[in-house]
């Protein structure tokens, strides 16, 4: 019984994730500009993970015999990797859409907001998703994103305190933004890591 109960919630976190992502996509259809190339694909990344996060999240929860989940390991490194990239593609549109004057910078340094981005989610936002191999009640993610949240409070009031006693030494205003919000991701990750985590084996 309490396998079936693990799994009834589990599909509750599938259903819920889903139709966040066909709300992102009705929003691209009708708010993001459609002569931007852009948003555009923003929105095929947004279809991309209406169909990708399904496949890793039903992988996760439905049993496998031993040997053929070991022979699909590359696909689920492949697909897991897949989707991380995907998640950081829709905290873009959301600078896209709602802070444009982050977007530049966003993108100018992706691939480093990427590495740090990845860390954060290997840390957390996969327990959210439910994507991870134990998974996480409602409850104890809400206790682990209090702490990471707390760590980003650490991480933004620290970096803004080196940016103002220490930015004539670190370069110009685009590398203090970076340094600052590279602080603030690091004061995440950090938090998730030290924060205790209570999950339920498959």
């Amino acid at each position: 019984m309490g396998k079936k109960d693990g799994g009834s919630r589990n599909l509750g976190r599938l259903v819920f994730w889903e139709a966040w992502a066909l709300a992102g996509i009705i929003h691209m259809l009708l708010v993001a500009p459609a002569e931007s190339r852009m948003a555009l694909y923003f929105l095929y990344n947004a279809a991309a993970f209406l169909v990708l996060y399904p496949i890793v999240y039903l992988y996760k929860w439905i049993p496998m015999p031993g040997v053929l989940r070991m022979i699909l390991i590359p696909l689920d490194v492949c697909f897991h990797t897949v989707l991380l990239l995907s998640t950081f593609l829709w905290l873009g549109y959301g600078a896209f859409v709602f802070w444009p004057s982050f977007f530049p910078f966003l993108v100018s340094n992706g691939i480093v907001l990427c590495v740090f981005w990845a860390l954060l989610y290997m840390t957390w936002a996969r327990y959210g998703l439910g994507t991870s191999r134990a998974f996480m009640a409602l409850g104890p993610f809400g206790i682990l994103t209090f702490w990471v949240a707390l760590g980003g409070a650490l991480g933004f009031f620290g970096g803004r305190w080196i940016v103002e006693h220490a930015g004539g030494h670190i370069g110009s205003d685009s590398v203090k933004l970076l340094v600052w919000v590279l602080l603030v991701l690091m004061g995440m990750s950090g938090a998730a890591l030290m924060a205790p985590k209570k999950t339920k084996e498959d």
